[in-house]
């Protein structure tokens, strides 16, 4: 089976390597913001609403994202493309989430 990756703090990432610190408050209390959206025979459906809809739940929250909506478009396509061998090998589409929190507890 083909290798599937994800964006995780700057990088992109084996998917089997991605890890998220018990310290990060969106994983110890919720405090984060996500939206999600899904691919279509590989290609993202209304990226540019969901996104947008995303920094609206940002400012909402007031996270800051620390990117902009270029920025977030650009590293979701390139996870899309990235999963493109991975979803053709399992004949199927992907389910790519947004997510973003405040951190780590006390700025660690």
């Amino acid at each position: 089976m083909a290798e599937r990756f994800v964006y995780l703090n700057g990088d992109y990432v084996p998917e089997r390597d991605a890890k998220v610190s018990v310290l990060d408050r969106g994983f110890r209390w919720g405090d984060a913001v996500y939206d999600a959206t899904r691919t279509f025979d590989g290609r993202l459906f209304k990226l540019p609403e969901h996104v947008e809809r995303f920094f609206r739940s940002l400012r909402y929250a007031r996270i800051d994202p620390c990117l902009d909506r270029a920025a977030v478009t650009a590293f979701c396509e390139e996870v899309v493309r990235r999963n493109e061998p991975a979803r053709r090998a399992a004949d199927g589409d992907y389910i790519l989430t947004m997510q973003a929190s405040r951190g780590l507890v006390g700025g660690i």
